[in-house]
């Protein structure tokens, strides 16, 4: 049996910053058409996969592993760290590929996810805290089984040359399109929306 799923729960509250949390969530208007307007085009930025950047260094590289080494410590998971990721303007140093979240009620991430170990810590506080109690209340079952739409992604938002660069670029995002639970239901997210872990669920992807 599928469902769409219900307002309340999806809703997160305050968890992880991120590197976005101060542009603005509101998409661009469309660009007028400048040849209309008697101006010449603007050329496309090119994309940020394609954009110099300075890659990683060893010593960001072994800070960000001990960070993720603390930050993993306190909760239960399946994962495999992943050599670092530099991709233009996207990547992470220390990225892991998170399989399940949990151990008594285990949470799969179905396909495992690349994501940052401060979004995996992020996303079991979540699961605890706000989806599983909720799931509890509103279906007596208990999730087991995130399907993963995206997680890291070298893009910028909405696939625009001209919006800001995506959470899902830094690797510190993920899209869930389903959550299933232990019953056996399934509950399609209504459109799609990502996790970063600062907020609720949102269209900022």
């Amino acid at each position: 049996m599928t469902r769409r799923l219900l307002p309340v729960l999806i809703l997160v509250t305050g968890l992880l910053p991120t590197a976005a949390e101060t542009q603005s969530d509101t998409p661009s208007l469309p660009d007028r058409n400048p040849e209309r307007m008697g101006a010449p085009a603007r050329q496309a930025p090119p994309p940020p996969s394609e954009v110099a950047a300075i890659p990683w260094s060893d010593a960001e590289i072994a800070a960000a592993k001990a960070k993720c080494s603390e930050a993993l410590s306190s909760i239960k998971l399946d994962y495999e760290l992943l050599p670092s990721i530099r991709e233009g303007l996207c990547g992470a140093p220390a990225p892991i590929l998170l399989r399940s979240l949990g151990s008594e009620t285990k949470v799969e991430i179905d396909p495992p996810a690349t994501v940052t170990c401060a979004l995996a810590k992020a996303l079991s506080i979540w699961l605890n805290e706000i989806v599983q109690p909720e799931a509890e209340a509103l279906f007596k079952s208990h999730v087991v089984k995130l399907h993963n739409a995206t997680s890291y992604a070298c893009r910028n938002r909405y696939g625009s040359a001209y919006q800001p660069l995506s959470e899902h670029a830094l690797a510190n995002a993920l899209d869930v399109s389903e959550f299933v639970l232990d019953s056996g239901e399934h509950i399609t997210v209504l459109s799609g929306q990502g996790f970063t872990g600062d907020e609720k669920w949102h269209g900022r992807s």
